[in-house]
């Protein structure tokens, strides 16, 4: 999907965006009640620059939803990755920087440092297997 752009300032900015392109009506409520968590700043494979938004619904339901902004076209792209690439977080964990840090940076530069190292980061919700995403 490419949404227009928008710009991304705030936790607001970026709730509002995953909100609109939400992959289910249960998870557009999660994000509008506050049930979500934004992971933070990530390096994208298309060197765009994107955050990621974990939310998680009423019965417990996770998604992903990453959106990535590409400036030159002054477009979104949104994808739901089934897991989180830690290795590829650019967040420092002072947390000065609520987009890109994440609302939890010292987890995230833990994840990083596991992911980095080769140990398993992530634990799907749909397999409950183990996942490295690299």
């Amino acid at each position: 999907m490419t949404p227009p752009l928008l710009p991304i300032r705030t936790r607001d900015d970026l709730a509002e965006v995953a909100m609109k392109y939400a992959p289910t009506s249960a998870c557009e409520r999660a994000i509008r009640e506050g049930r979500f968590t934004i992971l933070g700043g990530f390096a994208s494979p298309e060197s765009l620059p994107c955050w990621i938004v974990r939310v998680v619904c009423k019965h417990g339901q996770t998604h992903n939803i990453r959106v990535s902004c590409c400036e030159k076209r002054r477009t979104y792209q949104i994808d739901f990755p089934k897991c989180i690439p830690w290795a590829n977080w650019i967040g420092t964990r002072g947390g000065k920087r609520p987009l890109i840090d994440g609302d939890d940076p010292k987890r995230g530069a833990f994840e990083r440092m596991r992911a980095i190292h080769g140990r398993k980061t992530e634990t799907t919700s749909q397999t409950g297997q183990d996942v490295r995403c690299l």
